[in-house]
């Protein structure tokens, strides 16, 4: 354990059990666990009737205001800050799991930058409202559900024209979910749900057109082009192409056959022959 500019460096989880053994974790205000792999719950068996919680809650450390986790290649596995006092986190690593703040109060604020795969649910029960994911983010588990405290997601996804454009044409979400388009839009609003489909046209093409969510056919034309412009971007990595090629497809005829039931409940019959052969040109 090393003291740093009222930063206290852990270099392994051996160290963070000393402190806590010791009682010093009780006066630690700053931890920083870059050098530490993997984060997990370090000991003790969280089904045992003994099991008193995980390393970092209020208990063994009382005072923790901030966490800093800088490693690439680092882990925050499932309920590893579950209970934390922790108030602000800045975290760079390979994945944020299930859970792994759950129930940290008093969190409020988070930098995600330069982290790859983050699941939603990792910040029920905090003080979070809106969650920004970096450009880096390569895969978005909200595969549980919606955390109450969050209203709003900011996907990483730029603006071009009237339409959202994914940034990185590798970015997926992990979709076995219980969200909706009616939940998502009631959360993100219309503008939002778009950003969704331009990370990827499945919440699009799985989701029925209802009384509850209508949409306009001038809605409808952006989410074409916002579903175009994703089918698009990965048909020109070659990489992506290799791989996905067949499944890409497969998504963009749902797509289409999807965009044409809609379109015949908010347009005339009679110009539905016409939009499709103009959808079928922009292809």
């Amino acid at each position: 354990m090393e003291e740093k500019k009222n930063v206290t460096v852990f270099k392994s989880k051996e160290e963070v059990k000393k402190a806590i053994e010791s009682g010093e974790s009780k006066q630690i205000f700053i931890i920083d666990l870059s050098e530490i792999d993997n984060l997990m719950v370090f000991y003790g068996n969280m089904f045992s009737p003994e099991y008193s919680g995980t390393e970092f809650n209020k208990q063994n450390f009382p005072n923790l205001e901030e966490l800093i986790y800088i490693n690439p290649k680092g882990r925050i596995s499932r309920n590893t800050f579950y209970d934390s006092a922790i108030k602000k986190a800045k975290i760079c690593c390979r994945y944020v799991g299930n859970d792994a703040f759950y129930q940290s109060s008093d969190l409020e604020y988070i930098d995600l930058t330069g982290t790859e795969e983050i699941a939603l649910n990792a910040f029920d029960k905090t003080k979070i409202r809106e969650l920004t994911l970096p450009d880096s983010c390569t895969y978005f588990d909200v595969s549980g559900y919606w955390p109450k405290n969050i209203d709003k997601i900011n996907l990483p996804v730029e603006r071009k024209g009237d339409i959202p454009v994914l940034k990185n044409p590798r970015f997926r979400f992990d979709c076995e979910t219980q969200l909706n388009q009616g939940m998502i839009i009631s959360k993100m609003g219309y503008e939002g749900y778009l950003d969704f489909i331009a990370c990827d046209p499945y919440f699009y093409y799985v989701m029925p057109i209802s009384k509850e969510t209508p949409i306009s056919k001038e809605y409808l034309d952006r989410v074409k082009r916002t579903g175009i412009a994703y089918f698009k971007n990965r048909s020109e990595d070659e990489n992506i192409l290799k791989d996905f090629a067949k499944s890409d497809y497969e998504n963009l005829i749902k797509f289409k056959e999807k965009y044409s039931e809609d379109l015949g409940i908010v347009a005339p019959k009679e110009a539905i022959r016409q939009s499709l052969e103009d959808f079928s040109k922009s292809i």
